[in-house]
């Protein structure tokens, strides 16, 4: 049986996996198990941003971006977290 954090680092690795391998449908719902496993852990709302972004669902990906942002403001990946923001901004308009 797999403790929730296993879980989550379990659907966050094959999300990624499917994500490099073009199946965004199924890193798409790995990575939605992952925000709802643990939905206070910044990585999940990262990886899931990442596919709604290549799924070119940008208000989804913008969302979960502010999330990651608002729980992890000076984490590992808040530079390139703010450069993604700008982007999807600027191709919005």
């Amino acid at each position: 049986m797999q403790t929730p954090d296993q879980r989550v680092d379990e659907d966050l690795r094959v999300s990624k996996f499917y994500m490099d391998n073009d199946n965004l449908a199924g890193a798409y719902l790995r990575a939605k198990d992952a925000v709802k496993t643990e939905p206070d852990y910044s990585e999940t709302h990262f990886v899931l941003a990442q596919v709604l972004t290549k799924m070119k669902k940008k208000d989804e990906a913008i969302a979960e971006y502010q999330a990651y942002l608002k729980m992890d403001p000076n984490g590992d990946r808040a530079k390139m977290v703010k450069t993604a923001l700008a982007d999807l901004d600027h191709s919005k308009k």
